[in-house]
């Protein structure tokens, strides 16, 4: 048995209080699943809006990380989406009058949320302490295609931190956070991104650039 950390989205806010319940309901549609699973729960959860959530949950099973996300799908029941590559944006926290966004983008060969996890345990730094620390914030992580082998991705630096900033000013559009404060963690790779999205807002093509420009208030 190992513990893997899926994303789950789609979650609606009348689910959020039996969301684990629910989960193991949706496991036990599958034969496979309810044998492979032991444990369930959930790490974090981040209202999207008035009727949508978004969800950290750690599985403790025998499965692939691929193979869970793909049966859970499958088994149904609720409208719920797996991600076990956390691509895109995915919040983890978010403090309560938070007024300033914290984005981690990880490394080359690296993960979402495996960049910022203890060795060997379920610890996140990025969850489990940092908002003990700084409370009236939004920690939101980044993930993207960084694997070496038998990796098909074809991308420059130009084209991933474009893609970067794309998703960023996306995500707080979508409850008009876009003039929030942003402060960036980057590891190797994500340094650069996060260089390159900063060079191509501030030539600001547009309003949403200029906004995410004159938002970005460390690095």
């Amino acid at each position: 048995m190992r513990s893997l950390i899926l994303r789950v989205n789609g979650i609606s806010t009348s689910d959020v209080i039996d969301l684990e319940e629910n989960l193991k309901a949706i496991a036990e549609q599958d034969e496979v699943l309810s044998k492979a699973i032991s444990a369930i729960c959930c790490r974090s959860l981040v209202s999207r809006s008035d009727h949508l959530a978004c969800a950290t949950v750690s599985f403790t099973t025998t499965l692939a990380a691929q193979e869970l996300a793909i049966r859970l799908g499958q088994a149904g029941m609720r409208d719920y989406s797996y991600s076990c590559d956390f691509e895109g944006i995915t919040p983890l926290y978010n403090g309560i009058d938070a007024d300033v966004d914290i984005v981690a983008v990880p490394g080359l060969g690296s993960h979402a949320i495996g960049s910022w996890k203890y060795p060997n345990s379920n610890t996140i730094w990025l969850l489990d302490f940092l908002p003990r620390d700084v409370p009236r914030t939004r920690v939101l992580v980044y993930g993207y295609d960084t694997q070496l082998l038998d990796s098909q991705s074809k991308q420059s630096i130009k084209d991933l931190g474009l893609a970067l900033l794309e998703q960023v000013k996306a995500f707080r559009g979508d409850d008009d956070t876009s003039r929030r404060p942003i402060i960036f963690l980057g590891h190797s790779l994500g340094g650069l991104l996060i260089k390159e999205a900063l060079i191509r807002s501030c030539k600001k093509r547009n309003e949403a650039d200029a906004d995410f420009a004159e938002s970005v208030s460390g690095v």
